[in-house]
């Protein structure tokens, strides 16, 4: 099982909206304001090492609680559909969204403990992109969806408090079948010639030289006259 995992620790490569962008906040959130408000975030991983197409066993979001909180709040998490996707020195909020999302509703958060979000089918569908190449960067979009107004919940980043980043486990196995093809196809040639030998098999089939016989004894024939 092969596994990438890495910590959000750069500016720019996560950032919140809360009335407007912030890429220097010291925590993350999803939610709803108390004026309805839509609160959403973003987080990026740069040089991401898995090859296009390979299937992923497992990814996890991992993120830890800022405060002792207790508010339902409904939100989702959607993978930015880019295949190198820059980082968020903008706005990402119009950037193109995964078909895939993933819905996380929860209640209760508490301070410093750890929370995993299963992100798989994200991860999978940003490497399955035919541009996607080993080494590019995938970024998450978490959102509200459907919290009552001044229903949000918070996490710590890098900038609040640099002991608990926000981090992604990526795990995997094997190789992409899109790799694996060339291989079978190097096969064709090592078939095709084994079949020109047999071909020759002309040669011993080669009743040419047995007519020979005939024009020799028509000649004795001949002579014999």
């Amino acid at each position: 099982m092969a596994q990438f995992t890495q910590n959000i620790t750069a500016n720019g490569n996560e950032g919140y909206y809360a009335g407007g962008w912030n890429v220097n906040g010291s925590w993350t959130q999803a939610g709803k304001s108390y004026t309805g408000t839509t609160l959403y975030s973003a987080m990026r991983f740069t040089n991401v090492t898995i090859n296009q197409g390979t299937t992923i066993s497992s990814a996890y979001i991992k993120m830890y609680g800022y405060q002792n909180k207790t508010k339902q709040v409904y939100t989702k998490f959607y993978g930015i559909k880019e295949t190198n996707t820059a980082d968020f020195t903008n706005d990402p909020v119009s950037r193109t969204k995964t078909t895939a999302s993933i819905d996380w509703d929860f209640s209760t958060i508490v301070l410093n403990q750890q929370y995993s979000i299963d992100v798989t089918s994200l991860v999978q569908e940003i490497i399955n992109q035919g541009g996607w190449s080993s080494g590019n960067a995938l970024a998450l979009f978490w959102t509200d969806d459907g919290s009552s107004n001044e229903y949000s919940q918070q996490f710590k980043n890098y900038h609040g408090d640099t002991s608990y980043p926000i981090s992604i486990e990526i795990n995997w196995s094997g190789v992409s079948a899109s790799a694996s093809v060339s291989p079978s196809g190097s096969a064709s040639p090592s078939q095709s010639p084994s079949v020109s030998p047999s071909a020759s098999v002309s040669p011993s089939a080669s009743p040419s030289p047995s007519p020979m016989p005939t024009p020799i004894k028509a000649v004795l024939n001949i002579l014999i006259i």
